[in-house]
C-alpha cells in the first residue's frame, strides 16, 4: 500500500509576500526628472518671494524718518584750475577756463595746440598745417587774397604752412593771427577764440553756415611767443569778432 499524498490546496492563488511585489510603473524619463526639478525650484522661489514681500511690507510699516536738511548747507568748494602764464590771459576769462593743455615750445606750438583741441596727439601738427595749406590754396583762394590784400604776406603764410624742415621752426614759420585764425575756422568749421593780454579776438568762417557755438576752439597766446590749448566752460563769454570778418565774410556766413 502507498501512503496518501500531502493535501494540496487548490482554492485561490498562493499568497505572495508584499515585499516581493514589483511595481509595474515605468522608470521616469530624463525629461520627467528635469520637469520635476524645475517645478520644485519654482515652488521654492515662490515661497522665498512671498517671504521677502512679507518682510518688505513689515519694513514699510515703520519707515526710517528722513534726516533733517541743515539750515545752512555747505557750498561745494570750487576746483582751482592751474593756469600757466596766468598774467598773459585776460582776467575776465580766468573763471571760465576749465582746463589748460600746454604743448612744447618749438615753433610749432600753435599747430600742436590745435591738434590737441582736435583730439589728436601733439605730433600731428604737420597734419594741421597741411589742412590749413589746402584751405589757403583751395576754392576760397581769392577771398583770402582779398582779405590779406598783400601778395607778399600771402606768400609768407603759404611758406609757413608748407614748411617741413627738421628742428625748431623759425619765427616766420609760426602760426600767426588773424589770417590763420580764419583758415582754422573755415577748414574745421569751428568758432576760433584767441586770448591774449594784448588783443583777444573771435574768428568765424568767412563763408558757409556759421558753426554751432558748442564747437569752440580756444587758444591762448602768451609772452608774444607761445600758444596753449584751453578748454572753456559752457556759456562762457567770448571776445569781440574780428573786424576783418565783418568786412570780408560772405552773406551766407551771417549769424
Amino acid at each position: 500500500m502507498r501512503p496518501l499524498p500531502n493535501k494540496v490546496t487548490t482554492k485561490g492563488a498562493p499568497r505572495k509576500d508584499k515585499q516581493n511585489i514589483l511595481s509595474t510603473r515605468c522608470s521616469p524619463s530624463l525629461w520627467e526628472i528635469v520637469d520635476s526639478q524645475e517645478q520644485e525650484t519654482q515652488s521654492s522661489q515662490k515661497k522665498s518671494t512671498g517671504t521677502s514681500r512679507n518682510s518688505a511690507r513689515k519694513s514699510n510699516m515703520s519707515p526710517t524718518p528722513p534726516k533733517p536738511i541743515p539750515k545752512n548747507p555747505k557750498k561745494p568748494t570750487p576746483v582751482k584750475v592751474h593756469i600757466p602764464h596766468k598774467d598773459q590771459i585776460p582776467i575776465w576769462m580766468h573763471d571760465f577756463i576749465k582746463k589748460v593743455r600746454d604743448v612744447p615750445g618749438d615753433g610749432y606750438c600753435g599747430f600742436r595746440a590745435v591738434a590737441v583741441l582736435r583730439n589728436l596727439i601733439v605730433d600731428n601738427h604737420q597734419l594741421i598745417r597741411y589742412n590749413l595749406y589746402k584751405g589757403l590754396v583751395g576754392v576760397e583762394n581769392a577771398r583770402y587774397l582779398r582779405m590779406i590784400n598783400d601778395d607778399r604776406r600771402y606768400k609768407e603764410v603759404s611758406d609757413a604752412l608748407s614748411y617741413g624742415d627738421i628742428g625748431n621752426a623759425p619765427r616766420d614759420k609760426w602760426m600767426t593771427m588773424s589770417d590763420m585764425g580764419f583758415l582754422l575756422a573755415q577748414k574745421f568749421n569751428q568758432t576760433v577764440v584767441v586770448l591774449s593780454i594784448g588783443k583777444s579776438e573771435t574768428y568765424f568762417p568767412l563763408c558757409g553756415p556759421p558753426p554751432s557755438i558748442d564747437l569752440l576752439m580756444c587758444l591762448a597766446y602768451v609772452n608774444d611767443n607761445h600758444f596753449m590749448a584751453l578748454d572753456l566752460k559752457d556759456d562762457c563769454p567770448i571776445p569781440p569778432t574780428s573786424a576783418l570778418w565783418r568786412r570780408y565774410h560772405r552773406e551766407d556766413a551771417d549769424t
